[in-house]
């Protein structure tokens, strides 16, 4: 019961603070309604009355427009007045301009006259007499006959005809007698050449010792004995029984990409890359195999090895299947 009425008092209390805060909050809320419109009003106010100042300031200026606009218009209008003035004098023959086309045009009629042989000084002024603007037209024309005729009388002329022929024939006959001395003159040489290559002396020792070279490599040649393999000195298989490890050189790369395996043969001309001294055997006797004489190699192809003559790339022997 005691716990009852406590809470009954404390709820009693909460409302009637409530009651008396109401009025106060709506009170500052209408406050600050009212300052609001009233200054939305002043703002609305100050932007009418600078419309307003806008609006005279047009009026203004169209006016002083309005006023300087006659001002502007007087000197146009004289200058206007001056103008037809002008083409009217121009049209009735009394322009200044007029006259001075006029004395142009009899002054190169005259000219033109006198460069044909015929003077019509009476027809050239009386031509261009009175012609107003025209004058300068005419001018044109007279100019642009002149000239047509100037050309004309020029291709006519048979001396200028004589002359371009003339210059045409000495071109063409300049240019038979250098190509025809140019010839000459090359094949002399070539000759002259010919011959002193011929009889030069040391062209003839050289061909000399290439000869002697190769009767030389030829007789080395035919001295290799291909027996040699009866010989158990240069027993390589047995060797390469005991000594496995030393015949194992691994893998082969051939100098050119792309390249397969393909046997050669005694007398096979090989490409040089092959027997370049990358694939050497240095030490025959290494793999039991006999001193190979001067010009020739031992070289490693694949499994194989071949005796190669460095000179020519012809195979002197070979053995298959000799590495593993």
């Amino acid at each position: 019961m005691r716990k009852a009425l406590i809470g009954i008092l404390l709820a009693t209390v909460t409302v009637g603070g409530a009651g008396f805060a109401a009025p106060a909050a709506a009170q500052e809320a209408e406050e600050q309604l009212t300052e609001r419109y009233q200054r939305i009003g002043e703002r609305n106010q100050a932007r009418q009355e600078r419309r307003m100042e806008r609006t005279e300031q047009r009026q203004e200026r169209q006016q002083s427009r309005a006023a300087e606009r006659p001002a502007m218009e007087a000197p146009m209008h004289v200058e206007r007045q001056r103008v037809e003035t002008h083409h009217e004098a121009g049209a009735g023959g009394g322009d200044v301009m007029t006259e001075r086309y006029r004395r142009l045009g009899e002054r190169n009629q005259r000219r033109y006259d006198q460069s044909i042989g015929v003077d019509h000084h009476g027809d050239a002024s009386t031509q261009h007499a009175g012609t107003g603007h025209r004058g300068g037209n005419e001018h044109r024309q007279v100019h642009r006959e002149y000239r047509q005729e100037h050309r004309q009388l020029h291709r006519s002329n048979p001396t200028r005809r004589e002359h371009r022929r003339f210059h045409r024939e000495v071109e063409r006959d300049h240019r038979q007698v250098h190509r025809g001395t140019h010839r000459e003159v090359h094949r002399d040489l070539n000759q002259e050449h010919r011959d002193l290559h011929r009889s030069n002396p040391t062209r003839r020792e050289h061909r000399t010792f290439h000869r002697e070279a190769n009767r030389e490599h030829n007789r080395y040649h035919r001295q290799w004995d291909t027996g040699w393999r009866s010989n158990r000195l240069y027993d390589w298989q047995r060797y390469r029984y005991q000594n496995r490890s030393i015949f194992s050189l691994g893998s082969y790369y051939a100098p050119y990409r792309g390249y397969s395996y393909s046997r050669f043969g005694i007398g096979y001309r090989m490409d040089p890359g092959f027997y370049s001294s990358r694939y050497w055997i240095v030490d025959p006797w290494q793999y039991r195999l006999p001193q190979p004489y001067p010009g020739t190699r031992w070289v490693r192809y694949y499994d194989d090895v071949l005796l190669v003559d460095v000179f020519t790339g012809e195979v002197v022997d070979v053995i298959y299947n000799f590495f593993w």
